[in-house]
């Protein structure tokens, strides 16, 4: 008896540990900057926004948007992230390879006090920033800069 009292309060742990992380996670990350030095064309500056959404179990639905100069990207939906902890989620991004060929990335996330940011950036820009989104052509410079932090907004 005292061996399934144990189990159910590990599995309620579980549960509730899911849904912390889960709200956690959830929202919208991003940040701009201008790369016009001078501050007078609009059409330079970049931007880029993660959208966590419809998160359960600990996995949540993906949205991308990038705008650099005059290129947009958008991805919907098809990515997703998976929650390890409060302070540690892996992104899953589909991209294609240099042959074309569809694959999977995966880039490891570290909470901040703000936002997040790649763990390994370096490895992040080798190995998701092969090619476009098998989803959306995606434009030069639309790339997720993985060496920023995503600050929540």
């Amino acid at each position: 008896m005292n061996n399934k009292i144990v189990i159910l309060i590990l599995c309620l742990m579980q549960i509730l540990f899911a849904n912390q992380s889960t709200r956690e996670w959830s929202g919208v990350y991003g940040f701009s900057e201008n790369i016009d030095l001078q501050n007078i064309d609009l059409s330079k500056s970049r931007q880029q926004i993660f959208r966590f959404l419809e998160c359960n179990n600990a996995i949540c639905l993906t949205e991308y948007e990038s705008l650099y100069k005059y290129s947009t990207c958008k991805i919907h939906k098809y990515d997703n992230l998976k929650i390890l902890s409060p302070n540690q989620a892996i992104l899953y991004l589909k991209i294609k390879d240099k042959n074309n060929a569809e694959k999977m990335c995966k880039v490891l996330l570290q909470r901040t006090q703000k936002g997040f940011r790649a763990k390994n950036p370096l490895n992040a820009i080798e190995s998701c920033n092969i090619s476009l989104s098998i989803f959306e052509p995606c434009g030069a410079g639309t790339n997720p800069d993985w060496t920023k932090e995503f600050i929540k907004e």
